[in-house]
């Protein structure tokens, strides 16, 4: 047994892996902390691997110095159920790690986007990020569905004094989808927006569909052919927003500026003002 006493500091750690499943020391370090405090990071991350909290392991990269990726330990999830936390039976510890290269780069890709939303302040940006429901947890019984997004996003916005939701149904794609899955998803996308399921599924009145990569313009093709083939461009093409994140975008570019672009125009609008 480890005599690791878990102080606020190593539960926010615990917390974070747990929140986003798998997490690099940077990625913790902004949840919590300022950049200014990784070697303190690092160090209590250490600490929790040690003592079987955590696991840990090297990000898959052809690089010779990969960072660290984390996730849960047997002792880590036996403390956080112990805390009230929900911990599938199913759930162990080796297959938290047990994930192909390309399924730890999209995980720790995802993160990252909504780690960044996060980010936004309340108090002073136009919108922020109220709450999210992760890829994993999205997959359970409850939000199954033919297809299912890599986030669901909640971002609340002041408008004429009124707070409003903006929920989003976010894509994020590292240019590793074949064009057959890819159509095949729009049509899942579609089927939900004709039935309406989103509001029994995730109980909201409206959601918008954002795709994520680093050059859009693949996917933005494909859903338009897609929904031209299917009759549903006019529809339902509304519902899908593209955005490219390179160059690299400030995340406040991302969320609140004119960066997306919709089936309708080739004029890039703001994806939570519209």
């Amino acid at each position: 047994m480890s005599d690791l006493v878990i102080t606020e500091s190593y539960e926010k750690l615990l917390l974070g892996v747990y929140h986003f499943y798998l997490a690099t020391a940077t990625q913790l370090c902004d949840l919590h902390w300022s950049r200014g405090s990784i070697t303190m990071v690092k160090a209590k991350l250490k600490d929790l691997v040690d003592a079987g909290y955590l696991l840990s392991d090297k990000v898959p990269s052809k690089k010779p110095q990969s960072p660290l990726y984390y996730t849960l330990g047997t002792a880590g999830m036996s403390y956080l159920k112990g805390e009230g936390y929900d911990i599938p039976a199913s759930m162990r510890a080796s297959k938290e790690q047990d994930k192909q290269p390309t399924h730890i780069a999209h995980t720790l890709g995802l993160n990252s986007i909504i780690i960044d939303a996060m980010q936004l302040d309340p108090y002073t940006d136009p919108c922020w990020l109220a709450h999210f429901i992760h890829e994993r947890a999205l997959k359970q019984p409850r939000y199954k569905y033919d297809v299912v997004p890599d986030a669901l996003l909640e971002f609340h916005r002041m408008t004429d004094r009124k707070q409003q939701r903006a929920i989003i149904l976010l894509e994020y794609d590292r240019a590793t989808e074949h064009i057959n899955a890819f159509k095949g998803r729009i049509r899942g996308y579609v089927k939900m927006l004709r039935a309406e399921a989103y509001k029994d599924l995730y109980e909201v009145n409206r959601v918008r569909i954002a795709f994520t990569a680093d050059n859009t313009t693949k996917l933005y093709q494909w859903t338009k052919e897609e929904l031209t083939e299917g009759r549903s461009l006019q529809a339902y093409g509304g519902a899908f927003y593209f955005a490219n994140l390179a160059p690299p975008l400030d995340l406040k570019t991302l969320w609140t500026e004119p960066v997306w672009k919709t089936l309708y125009t080739d004029e890039l609008c703001s994806l939570l003002g519209s």
